[in-house]
């Protein structure tokens, strides 16, 4: 899974606001994303994205 798609699905999956525009929140939450998605990268896939999420502290 790539970084983009990850953070886009998260995004969609935890801000259901149908808003596209960004916040300070959203955009906090995205640096965090992408430091997840650095970190777990190896093993990220479209599987256990939730579980890679909760792991790090996003439910």
């Amino acid at each position: 899974m790539d970084k983009e798609t990850f953070i886009a699905k998260a995004l969609k999956d935890h801000f259901d606001d149908g808003s596209i525009e960004f916040n300070s929140k959203k955009d906090l939450f995205v640096q965090r994303l992408i430091c997840i998605y650095e970190k777990e990268k190896s093993r990220l896939d479209e599987e256990n994205m939730d579980s890679i999420l909760f792991e790090n502290g996003i439910v």
